[in-house]
């Protein structure tokens, strides 16, 4: 890249407490082919060995360690500090793929018009082995609105002004702080758009947050987020008919969380409210149509199931000695 071609790139940290991955993040950084990288580690007051790892690379970056508000109060506070034209956050447990950066900038530059880009990710497991590959769709604003978020943070670069014209995260989410940022961006007028390139990595562990948090503080979170949005003034009117199927999709994911939970009353209910908000789902969605049909019938009938299913596999195996 010429020197005209490498804006400043801006990426926050937000730490804490997660000194067994929080070494593979700042690598993860530091190894990037990009030349101009600013990276700023926002800790809330670590009380595991992060402090260590902080101290320990105190010559390649700045950071701080302070009692915060959270998550979204960290990124804020490293954005708002920020001398980069494009900032980007990196959870202290995920990791940016070799070339990532490059590749954003690149689309940035090639598509002034375009104010935020995001790519495909690996989901990876605690030892940084990859699970699984995936690729995000197109930006289409309805599904974004009605599906949930498929957008994957660990790939998503903004443009400075976006953070300047829209403010930062909300602090009063607890999960789905992102989500909630890009409804909001989308709302203010900015740009969002794909690029085909594998830009992060996204850890699935015991201790993740999203994993450890409450389900029904995850829960209301959603709901707050739909809130926002279809209140807000400047949602296109042909997004508004779309609101039933934006409240029921949360529902009947919830109604699968509470399904594998084997709370299977708790998922009918869910299920139930999901339906008679949109009936379309069963036509949309016909795969899931047994789950919900198991939900009725309850656990002691699973249980009963499973054990006259290994009852008979059990009698096969005999007969085939």
């Amino acid at each position: 890249m010429k020197q005209q071609e490498t804006p400043l790139v801006t990426i926050v940290t937000p730490s804490f407490n997660q000194g067994q991955f929080i070494e593979e993040t700042i690598l993860s950084v530091k190894t990037q082919d990009y030349p101009a990288i600013e990276y700023l580690v926002i800790d809330g007051g670590s009380t595991d060995n992060t402090l260590d790892i902080l101290e320990k690379h105190r010559n390649d970056f700045w950071w701080v360690s302070e009692p915060d508000q959270g998550q979204s109060d960290a990124i804020n506070k490293g954005w708002a500090r920020a001398s980069g034209d494009i900032l980007a956050f990196l959870n202290s447990d995920d990791t940016l793929m070799p070339g990532g950066v490059k590749a954003a900038v690149q689309f940035l530059i090639a598509h002034p018009e375009v104010d935020i880009v995001y790519g495909d990710i690996n989901y990876i497991d605690e030892h940084s082995r990859v699970i699984q590959r995936y690729q995000a769709p197109a930006f289409d604003f309805a599904r974004l609105l009605t599906e949930g978020c498929y957008i994957p943070q660990q790939s998503v670069f903004i443009r400075k002004a976006v953070f300047e014209k829209v403010g930062g995260l909300d602090v009063n989410l607890y999960t789905s702080m992102d989500y909630d940022y890009w409804l909001q961006c989308v709302l203010a007028g900015c740009v969002m758009a794909y690029t085909p390139q594998t830009i992060g990595t996204w850890r699935f562990h015991s201790l993740a947050k999203v994993l450890a948090a409450a389900r029904s503080r995850h829960e209301a979170d959603h709901f707050t987020i739909l809130d926002k949005c279809f209140n807000h003034p400047h949602l296109p009117g042909e997004m508004r008919p779309l609101k039933a199927k934006a409240y029921s999709r949360v529902y009947l994911d919830f109604g699968f969380n509470y399904y594998n939970a084997r709370q299977t009353a708790k998922a009918r209910q869910y299920f139930l409210k999901a339906i008679w908000m949109y009936p379309a789902w069963l036509k949309e969605r016909p795969r899931m149509v047994p789950f919900i049909v198991k939900s009725f019938l309850g656990t002691r009938f699973l249980i009963f199931a499973s054990s006259v299913k290994n009852h008979r596999w059990g009698r096969k195996a005999e007969t085939d000695r």
